[in-house]
C-alpha cells in the first residue's frame, strides 16, 4: 500500500491567487493551457465531492484492511483538495451553484451532466433502489468512474510535470508564470493525485475482484477526453473574458500531451502500481518534496515581499 503524506498549502489560496494589479489567469505561458488549467480546477473539486456520495457505501464493502487504511488517508487528502480548488473557483466563478441533495457543490455549466449522468448514480448508491451490496450496479459504476478518473489524471500529472518542472524547466515556468499561486495548486494537487491514484483502482478491484481496466472501458474511455473538464473550460473562459475554441485546447501542449501519454500507458489491466509507472511516481513525488515545492514557495514569498 502507498505511504500517504498529508500535506498542507502554507498559504491562504484566494490572496495568491489575486495580487495587487488583480486576477491575471496565466499561470503557464501558452494561452489555451491556462485556461485549461482553469476547467480542470472545476472538475476536480466536482469530482471529488462526488466520490463523497458514495464513499459511504463503499466502504461497507470494503474488507481488505489495507486498502480500508489507505482509503482514509486518500479521502483526506480528495477534501483538501476539493477545498483549495473552491477557493481559487469562487474568485474565477460568477454564476449559480445549486446545492443539490446528493452533491454539495454543483456549478452552473455542469448542472446538466450532473442531471444525467451523476445524479442517478449517486441516488442509486445511496438508496439501493432494488439492489444492494455489490449487486448494486449504480454504486459499481460510480466507483469505476472514480478509478478511471484518478487513472487519467495519474498520467495527466506526469505531463505537468514534464512539461513545466522537470530538468530544469521549473526556472523558466516560474519567471513566466503570472500568478504563481495557480501553478502551486495544480502543482500541489497533481502531485498527491500521483501518490494515492492506485487507491481508487485497489479499491474497486478489493470489492468486485475485477479490473478497471478491462477492453470494454477501453472501448468506452479511452480515447475520450474529460468532458467536464472542456464543459468547465469554455464556460470559465468566457466569464473572465476570454474566448476558447476546441481546436485552440487540442493544440496546446497541455492538452496533446495529456493524450498521448494515455494511449500510450493506460492498455488493458493498467494499474498504476505497474513497474514502469510506480517508478515514475515516485520520482516525481520524491522531486517535488525536495526540490519543486521549496523553489516555487520561495518564489511565492519572493513575489509577496516586492
Amino acid at each position: 500500500m502507498e505511504n500517504i503524506t498529508i500535506r498542507a498549502v502554507p498559504f491562504r489560496m484566494e490572496e495568491k491567487v489575486i495580487n495587487e494589479s488583480g486576477f491575471n489567469y496565466a499561470w503557464s505561458l501558452e494561452r489555451a493551457t491556462s485556461l485549461l488549467g482553469l476547467g480542470y480546477s472545476f472538475y476536480v473539486e466536482f469530482i471529488e465531492l462526488f466520490y463523497t456520495g458514495v464513499r459511504s457505501a463503499a466502504l461497507k464493502l470494503l474488507t481488505d484492511p489495507a486498502v480500508m487504511r489507505a482509503e482514509k488517508d486518500y479521502y483526506t487528502q480528495e477534501m483538501h483538495h476539493a477545498n483549495q480548488h473552491r477557493k481559487l473557483n469562487k474568485v474565477l466563478h460568477k454564476g449559480v451553484v445549486f446545492k443539490e441533495r446528493y452533491h454539495p457543490r454543483v456549478y452552473d455549466f455542469l448542472y446538466p451532466i450532473y442531471k444525467d449522468k451523476y445524479e442517478p448514480m449517486l441516488e442509486g448508491a445511496r438508496n439501493d433502489l432494488g439492489f444492494s451490496g455489490k449487486d448494486n450496479v449504480f454504486l459499481k459504476q460510480a466507483l469505476l468512474d472514480v478509478a478511471v478518473f484518478e487513472s487519467k489524471t495519474c498520467v495527466s500529472s506526469f505531463v505537468f510535470f514534464e512539461q513545466l518542472f522537470d530538468n530544469g524547466i521549473l526556472n523558466y515556468t516560474i519567471r513566466n508564470s503570472q500568478n504563481l499561486g495557480i501553478l502551486y495548486l495544480l502543482g500541489y494537487h497533481f502531485i498527491e493525485e500521483i501518490e494515492h491514484c492506485s487507491i481508487a483502482v485497489d479499491l474497486y478491484q478489493s470489492i468486485y475482484d475485477e479490473i478497471v481496466w478491462s477492453p470494454e472501458e477501453l472501448a468506452n474511455t479511452r480515447d475520450l477526453d474529460d468532458v467536464e473538464a472542456i464543459i468547465s473550460t469554455y464556460s470559465i473562459a468566457k466569464q473572465i473574458g476570454e474566448d476558447i475554441s476546441r481546436a485552440d485546447i487540442e493544440a496546446s501542449a497541455f492538452y496533446s500531451g495529456i493524450m498521448a501519454n494515455r494511449r500510450e500507458l493506460i492498455q488493458e489491466g493498467f494499474h498504476p502500481n505497474d513497474a514502469d509507472v510506480k517508478k515514475r511516481r515516485a520520482y516525481l513525488i520524491e522531486k517535488w518534496d525536495k526540490e519543486w515545492e521549496p523553489q516555487l514557495l520561495r518564489a511565492i514569498n519572493q513575489q509577496s515581499a516586492n
